[in-house]
């Protein structure tokens, strides 16, 4: 990939034009926040994705905060991207070495915290600090300086990634990995006889119409859990599908794990090992990634859980 610069001067002012060939900046034009703006026409978070690298802050297209504890800019990709690199232009005319410590980092479409990059590069008298190769999803990308009280002051940033190119149709496999319920109360319960139900359901931005069962039984028909799971339900899944045609950064759709189990108790009544459900957002997991969850159930049991594992398969 070929980088290249074009300085220009007209009177007095200043223009710094950067281009990365082939490359999209994911934050030109964005909406951008701050901590704090203390000038009303000035110093605005909007000004360092305005395509303007100029430093200068006379010259109008400079961020700027308050002197506070940790300030922080921060702008909203508008979706989930794969981002590779994060040009940060600073301010020139003064206080370069403001930028010195800071920390980049990554948030999901919920504002979920997905990872960071700790900067500690020096930046008194330069005009840009790049990072490479960052390989990172993210649609809240924030710049906070951590060496405060301090202003926090932005020329530009330049955010290059892309969203598209793991676009296809998926499979999110869900498998039933273990599961018990050990109940604090009585005691009495058959302690491996269980009951009721585990199932996966969907969640789009519309509405929810998908559902899978892994388990489901009822007093009737109770499973006996001493062999392990592994005997018990070989290869036990439900394979939701998916379409990704912009990416999986900008899938939608969601995938709730439920649980739901009683202990058979013939002595004194039954026991209840508890309930609990957990939301997965599709659009954070990566293609022939494999994730655990674990559901910590709630009720009389003090260690009843259900574990999961979620594998993304690409099929198309």
């Amino acid at each position: 990939m070929k980088t290249f610069f074009a300085v220009c001067f007209l009177a007095t002012l200043c223009c710094v034009i950067s281009s990365t060939a082939g490359a999209q900046n994911l934050a030109l034009g964005k909406k951008a926040y701050q901590s704090s703006t203390p000038y009303p026409n000035m110093g605005q978070a909007g000004k360092a994705v305005d395509g303007n690298t100029d430093g200068n802050w006379s010259n109008g297209s400079v961020t700027h905060t308050n002197s506070e504890a940790n300030p922080w800019w921060e702008v909203d990709l508008g979706a989930m991207y794969d981002i590779e690199k994060i040009r940060v232009w600073n301010r020139t005319d003064c206080c370069s070495e403001r930028l010195h410590y800071h920390v980049i980092e990554f948030f999901d479409e919920g504002h979920k915290y997905l990872g960071q990059i700790n900067n500690t590069q020096g930046a008194a008298g330069k005009q840009m600090l790049e990072n490479s190769d960052i390989k990172q999803k993210g649609r809240f990308v924030r710049i906070t300086v951590y060496n405060g009280p301090e202003c926090l002051s932005l020329a530009e940033v330049e955010i290059f990634g892309n969203g598209y190119s793991d676009a296809g149709k998926y499979v999110a496999r869900v498998e039933l990995d273990d599961l018990k319920c050990i109940v604090s109360g009585d005691g009495n319960g058959e302690e491996t006889e269980y009951y009721g139900g585990i199932w996966v359901s969907e969640r789009v931005a519309t509405s929810g119409h998908w559902f899978g069962n892994l388990f489901k039984n009822n007093t009737n028909n109770t499973i006996d859990l001493s062999a392990g799971v592994s005997k018990l339900f070989p290869n036990t899944y439900v394979d939701y599908e998916f379409r990704a045609d912009r990416g999986i950064g900008n899938v939608a759709d969601e995938l709730i794990l439920h649980a739901m189990l009683k202990d058979y108790d013939t002595t004194s009544g039954d026991d209840d090992c508890g309930s609990a459900k957990e939301h997965i957002r599709l659009n954070a997991l990566r293609p022939g990634g494999k994730y655990n969850y674990t559901l910590n159930l709630s009720a009389e049991g003090d260690q009843s859980q259900v574990r999961f594992t979620v594998t993304v398969i690409k099929v198309q």
